[in-house]
Order: structure tokens, then sequence, then C-alpha cells
């Protein structure tokens, strides 16, 4: 039987949901990671995709937290050695080699990566401890809810009124030991369908601006 999954970790990764839900209120992919670490379990960095904004294919949640962390905490190489990382969809191959070249301690992860998965899915290319499947099911309906709205910047915009989007049914996927008990609980609606008040970010920023 695997250990228990301490409390703090699901604190984290709801923050990253909400992240996510936030993403998805302006019309980025609802993909975002929050970076924590833990002799303070204080938050140090943040991510969202950024890629539709940026026109930049690498502007994923995991290249725009190391961002933030240069820009507002530190430029130490070694700092994400003591640090979790928690993203709503595993990292992809490029970002989990990132990971690994930074030397993060740990990362968990909600929904696998079925086409770039770098930590384990496609490849495995970590030393870092991985934690898979902690609020899977609420990082796939965030993505089924994109993917279920009209792009009205498209060249050619597909008509999606009539799609019916499926919240029951989920992939199978692994899942560890010590996470698999809450992921059989009700999923998080209140976190899906309630949009971040426009101070969120604000408030993310302060926090980070104070890491100690």
């Amino acid at each position: 039987m695997g250990q228990q999954l301490p409390p703090v970790d699901c604190k984290w990764m709801e923050l990253a949901v909400k992240l996510s839900r936030y993403a998805l209120e302006v019309n980025e992919t609802p993909i975002a990671c929050v970076i924590v670490n833990h002799d303070t379990n204080k938050l140090v960095s943040y991510g969202i995709n950024y890629t539709n904004a940026s026109l930049r294919g690498t502007a994923h949640a995991e290249f725009q937290a190391m961002e933030l962390i240069r820009e507002k905490v530190s430029n130490d190489s070694s700092f994400l050695q003591n640090c979790t990382l928690y993203v709503t969809v595993e990292p992809c191959i490029m970002c989990a080699s990132l990971l690994q070249q930074l030397n993060i301690k740990r990362v968990v992860f909600g929904a696998s990566n079925d086409r770039f998965g770098g930590n384990g899915t496609v490849l495995k290319i970590q030393d870092y401890i991985v934690l898979k499947g902690l609020m899977y099911k609420e990082a796939i309906l965030l993505l089924r809810m994109f993917y279920n709205k009209e792009n009205k910047s498209a060249p050619l915009p597909r008509l999606k009124s009539n799609r019916k989007l499926d919240m029951a049914s989920f992939p199978s996927q692994e899942i560890d030991s010590e996470i698999s008990s809450i992921n059989s609980t009700t999923i998080r609606w209140d976190l899906l369908n309630t949009v971040p008040e426009r101070t969120f970010i604000k408030e993310l920023d302060k926090q980070i601006r104070t890491p100690a």
C-alpha cells in the first residue's frame, strides 16, 4: 500500500487547476503549474500556457514559471533542487527535459500527456520524483471545455454549438497509489465552474515577491 499523500499536495494542485480555469477564460489552452518551496511551503512561481497570445510554441506553462522565477525570485541554478512543480497535465518531453536540467526535486501532475508526455507516458527522461494522476479528471474536463469552444480567430471556425461536452467518461491512465483514493471522490466542480476574479493573478504576484 502506498504512502498517504500530504494534504499540501492537494492544496497546491487545486491552485494549479484554478490557474487552468483562468487560462481557459483568456482563451489559452487550460494547462497551468505552480512551483512550491519545500522548506517554506510557499509559492515561488506559477505559469499558464501562453502559446496563443505570444504565438510561441515554446510558451508552455513550465517555461513561463521558470521565466518568472528568474525575474522575481532567484537566478541561482540550484534553486529548484528543493521545489515541487504541480502541473495539471504531464510535462511534454521539452518541458520534462528543462526540469531535468534545472534539477527540480519533484513533479506532481494530473492528466497524462498521451502524445508528448516526458514523465513516463511517451518517454521517461527524468531523475526527479514524479507523482501521477492527482486531479486528472479536472484537468481533462478543462481541456474538453477548451476544445468545445468556438475559435473565432481560426481561418475557418468550426461551429461547435451543438457539440455535447462529455463530463462522465474518462480515459484510463496510470495513477500512483498515494492518490488513487483521492481521485475516487467528487470532481471539484466549484473550481471548474468558477471564473477567478481579476485580482487573482495580482494576488499570486504579491506572494512571489516575498517568497520567504
